[in-house]
């Protein structure tokens, strides 16, 4: 083997160990724009309120903004706390919340929430970015309950006209 082939040769592998590394960083950065945020039924810390609250805690270094967010109901409906606070059913001063819609940084939260007769058995919320929201279920929901919200998600993507 002599020195050109050598040099050949270390060059080659030298060229592909920073294609694959080029790749993998693109890779990690496509990554990182997405919005990824934790959706939760319930508050953030125990308390006493009797209002029924979901919670929103985001997993992203980027700004997120959520777009709507509400509970799923037992028959598998979607309840928008927007849409219902635009058509009259609640007001102002029944939401509780606590933090804002628009998430600046990892960890940062949103709380929100109001008294309800029924308990929800899951929540949502949904980003600028996103075409599906981000859902999180009760421990009381069934699971073929739970595989079947998600399938059809999966496939029609208007979950608020279910």
């Amino acid at each position: 083997m002599s020195i050109k082939d050598l040099t050949d040769y270390v060059t080659l592998v030298g060229a592909l160990i920073a294609a694959a590394a080029g790749v993998w960083n693109l890779l990690l950065q496509m990554r990182g724009k997405r919005d990824r945020f934790l959706v939760r039924l319930g508050a953030m810390s125990p308390t006493i309120e009797e209002e029924t609250m979901m919670s929103v805690v985001s997993r992203s270094d980027h700004p997120i903004r959520l777009i709507d967010w509400g509970f799923i109901e037992a028959n598998g409906s979607f309840t928008s706390f927007l849409m219902e606070w635009e058509v009259g059913d609640l007001q102002s001063e029944e939401i509780t919340s606590r933090g804002t819609a628009r998430l600046e940084s990892f960890g940062q939260h949103f709380e929100t929430g109001y008294v309800r007769r029924e308990r929800p058995l899951g929540a949502y919320a949904i980003s600028a970015t996103q075409r599906r929201p981000v859902i999180s279920f009760d421990a009381g929901m069934p699971m073929w309950r739970r595989g079947w919200i998600r399938m059809r998600l999966l496939f029609q993507c208007s979950y608020l006209a279910w």
